[in-house]
């Protein structure tokens, strides 16, 4: 019998990252009857984007045609930088909160918040070469630890009451279950998907979703304000340096404030003055911690409310 989410995972498909036109189909009439859509569509399942990670489809300029016309970039560029991602999973190795000290005490100089900022920046190597040593190829691991587990009950059925042989079956089994445990909570974290059974991490559609999440955050190409087309990871890189340069280099006017808005409108009282610049406490800020989800989308330096509740 086949696994309802393998039929789904074969027969699911999303539309592959676009640039250019937004809308690929027009009438070419005049301004009151002229008609804009959404028509044309490029799809890939789950095999092609495994396959393809960094295509992407470009519709160009229609032309005499009602349709714009459109390429499938297959890039070859396989330069891609991954991000940190905190793994909740990582509290619960016994190793994990030496990691987070050891690597919290080195010595750092500069303001309190570029000391925070690189605090934060030896947690992130060091927990990534955490990662590499204990729970890198998760299910490779969990693969082999299964193996082993059912060569040992093999043995052990042969000799059932070799005592070397039932501690070693024990070990086994704590550890396959501990990986099992860390690899649905990896997978589950990258997939983005709540409400599933441990069972769910093994099947095809749990991967394909993984590999959605994985394209739709690589940017393959990108017009800039010219109109050109860069792509690959360096020129699109190179574009997005280049825009927010021009953006933020330059000088621009500044309007003064027109204060008469504020006399017309709501003025906050000297009460409610006084409770918005009340003194924050540390007690304020651990409720306000822990009342967020541990599961909940990291931060831009790459960890989640998890790693802030756990040290």
């Amino acid at each position: 019998m086949l696994d309802f989410n393998d039929c789904l995972a074969t027969c699911h498909l999303d539309d592959l990252t676009c640039i250019g036109y937004d809308m690929t189909l027009t009438n070419k009439q005049d301004p009151l009857s002229r008609v804009w859509s959404k028509l044309d569509r490029v799809l890939a399942n789950p095999c092609w984007i495994t396959l393809f990670p960094n295509s992407f489809a470009h519709f160009q300029e229609p032309g005499l045609s009602d349709h714009s016309p459109v390429l499938v970039h297959v890039s070859q560029d396989k330069k891609v930088v991954k991000r940190f991602s905190f793994m909740n999973c990582w509290v619960d190795h016994p190793d994990y909160i030496q990691t987070v000290k050891d690597a919290w005490i080195s010595p750092k100089k500069g303001s309190p918040m570029y000391y925070f900022f690189e605090k934060l920046k030896s947690v992130n190597h060091a927990l990534t070469h955490f990662h590499k040593q204990h729970l890198s190829n998760i299910s490779h691991r969990v693969q082999s630890a299964k193996i082993a587990l059912v060569e040992c009950q093999k043995n052990l059925a042969s000799n059932p009451f070799s005592t070397a042989l039932i501690q070693e079956e024990r070990h086994l089994i704590a550890s396959y279950s501990k990986l099992r445990e860390h690899e649905f909570s990896i997978l589950s974290q990258r997939a983005k998907i709540k409400d599933i059974q441990d069972s769910d991490c093994s099947s095809k559609y749990f991967f394909a979703k993984i590999s959605e999440r994985t394209h739709q955050q690589v940017i393959g190409a990108i017009n800039d304000k010219h109109g050109h087309l860069h792509m690959g990871f360096l020129p699109v890189s190179k574009a997005f340096q280049d825009y927010y340069q021009d953006l933020l280099g330059q000088s621009s006017p500044v309007t003064a404030l027109d204060t008469a808005f504020i006399s017309a409108g709501v003025v906050v009282t000297p009460s409610d003055s006084l409770l918005l610049t009340r003194e924050i406490t540390p007690t304020k800020i651990r409720d306000a911690l822990f009342s967020m989800d541990s599961n909940s989308s990291l931060g831009i330096d790459g960890f989640s409310a998890g790693f802030f509740k756990s040290v």
